[in-house]
């Protein structure tokens, strides 16, 4: 990590492509990708000695994260508003193909106890209750954007960004769940056009984000380094859990089910042929 991995810009441009999803976590990317630890490593330790290895570390990922949140996000908004069901079960699939490769790489059968079990079954839990009690999308044509508003984007930003170095929980999930996520995409996409009215949303929220990212990360480092099993156990919990949160319904039409099986599965295989990959570059 001495120098820029220029790589990281596309592993970062897939991270941002999943966080503009609810339910797809930025986070389940990155450990399918092979580069979570190194991630999280690299926000823990951003404020201390090694500031220059780990800022070269994530820039990339960044400008790849920027770049997808700069250039998708009109494209999600449309998807998810007239093809909602297909783009759902691509993600599915997605989340889907991640498990065999997370059961492979913690090894349930020789380093689980019944704890980890019990974890698991607290992750599924937590993500389906939260699928349960998401809130009403926010009319974003009659925002007002006063100052305990942007208190309140600013916190949310917080819990959005812890969410989104946990595999399995969406930070744009979470903005779902407090009702920010639709204010949000539409100043991204209004900012985009070169309408700054409602940049202070983007400043609120992203500022939220750079907090809860320095904080969470040295909880999840500690976590992965101290409890790793234990830490495995809660990444599946909360990855089976997720598809919960993804789920839209099934398809009303046989052309619609022909198009979902086809996005679940390409989604199913890109996620598992990752994972195998993955797999082989750490043996």
């Amino acid at each position: 990590m001495k120098q820029i991995q220029w790589i990281n810009i596309l592993r970062g441009y897939a991270m941002g492509i999943s966080d503009l999803i609810p339910g797809v976590s930025g986070g389940t990317i990155a450990l399918l990708l092979g580069i979570y630890d190194d991630f999280i490593q690299a926000i823990s330790g951003l404020f201390s000695k090694h500031f220059k290895k780990n800022f070269l570390f994530l820039l990339p990922l960044g400008i790849g994260i920027i770049l997808a949140i700069g250039t998708l996000s009109k494209l999600i908004s449309y998807l998810l508003e007239y093809h909602v069901i297909p783009t759902q079960f691509f993600f599915l699939g997605l989340i889907a193909g991640i498990i065999p490769f997370l059961l492979r790489l913690s090894k349930p059968k020789e380093n689980f106890k019944l704890i980890h079990y019990i974890v698991i079954i607290i992750g599924v839990l937590l993500l389906l209750w939260m699928s349960l009690n998401q809130m009403e999308k926010m009319d974003v044509s009659s925002v007002e954007l006063t100052t305990p508003m942007l208190i309140q984007l600013y916190f949310a930003g917080i819990l959005a960004s812890s969410a989104m170095l946990l595999p399995g929980i969406s930070g744009s999930f979470v903005l779902l769940l407090l009702g920010f996520y639709s204010i949000v995409i539409y100043s991204v996409s209004e900012v985009i056009s070169f309408n700054f009215d409602l940049l202070p949303v983007i400043i609120a929220v992203g500022l939220g984000f750079m907090t809860g990212f320095i904080v969470s990360s040295k909880l999840i480092n500690y976590m992965l380094t101290h409890l790793t099993y234990l830490t495995y156990s809660l990444i599946i919990g909360l990855v089976i859990g997720s598809l919960f949160n993804v789920f839209p319904g099934l398809p009303s039409s046989i052309i619609v089910w022909i198009i979902t099986v086809f996005t679940f599965t390409i989604g199913f295989l890109v996620s598992y042929t990752l994972g195998n990959k993955t797999l082989d570059e750490m043996t």
